[in-house]
């Protein structure tokens, strides 16, 4: 016997015309969803529309961790250490620290069909600090947030 699965929410990466289709679908059948246009400024969550973040197995209640982002607005100018093509070192105003782990890069343009791509992205970890997303622009770096 197959049981069936009901989708709490979605999540969908860009917003061109598959992505936008897929997004009005899932709204339209009551599902909330987060539409991620790629873009480098902020998006706006509807905290009403998202699900509890609650599950169960059996009789016991498991909550799901919750991550949230700050956006720095403007984003942080960083001095980034790169060797071998791996990051290395961050250094801001604000902070510093070498390079613990990271993933990426992610190429960002919310218009790729126009212009090539404008703008890189990596999630890092710092020793003995925070997760950041740093943005690489022409020959530019910035922190553009922090991961809580």
């Amino acid at each position: 016997m197959t049981t069936g699965t009901s989708i709490r929410s979605a999540a969908v990466l860009g917003a061109g015309t598959m992505g936008a289709q897929i997004a009005a679908h899932l709204a339209n059948a009551g599902v909330p969803v987060l539409v991620n246009k790629r873009l480098e400024r902020p998006f706006n969550l509807d905290a009403e529309k998202l699900p509890a973040g609650r599950e169960k197995i059996g009789e016991h209640e498991v909550v799901a961790p919750l991550i949230s982002f700050n956006y720095f607005d403007p984003p942080i100018p960083a001095e980034i250490l790169v060797r071998n093509r791996q990051l290395i070192y961050v250094r801001t105003s604000y902070f510093r620290g070498r390079v613990a782990a990271y993933s990426g890069v992610w190429r960002a343009s919310s218009r790729w069909w126009e212009k090539g791509w404008s703008v890189q992205e990596w999630h890092v970890e710092i020793e003995e600090g925070g997760v950041y997303s740093l943005l690489k622009r022409g020959g530019e770096w910035f922190v553009a947030g922090e991961f809580d």
